[in-house]
């Protein structure tokens, strides 16, 4: 099992980008998601995964990132909301909206 640890290149890279885009004030979803979208492409990649953003599901979501295996089969979706979007709310209508929820990560990148 691959564990992710603090000490993982990409881990020091999206901390030191998120530094750099707060150091700038810089805290919407456009700007900010590249830095967690780095580090899950990365995370994906080095478990033989596939990392596709803005992927269109069949159902006609469209989740910020889907990880995909070497069967094309979906792992995971990512979700990524505006810092100062409330969570819990974007996270139900996302469920309305028909997102999958089997292995789906919301975040607001609020560190």
């Amino acid at each position: 099992m691959y564990q992710l640890k603090p000490t993982h290149k990409p881990v020091k890279d999206f901390y030191k980008r998120r530094a750099e885009l707060t150091a700038h004030k810089v805290m919407n979803e456009l700007s900010i998601r590249d830095a967690l979208q780095a580090l899950l492409q990365a995370t994906a990649k080095s478990k033989g995964l596939f990392f596709v953003s803005e992927k269109t599901l069949q159902n006609g979501v469209r989740p910020d990132g889907v990880i995909y295996d070497e069967y094309q089969f979906r792992r995971a979706v990512w979700e990524s909301k505006d810092t100062h979007d409330d969570l819990d709310v974007e996270i139900r209508n996302k469920r309305k909206a028909g997102y999958p929820f089997d292995n789906i990560l919301f975040e607001n990148n609020d560190i």
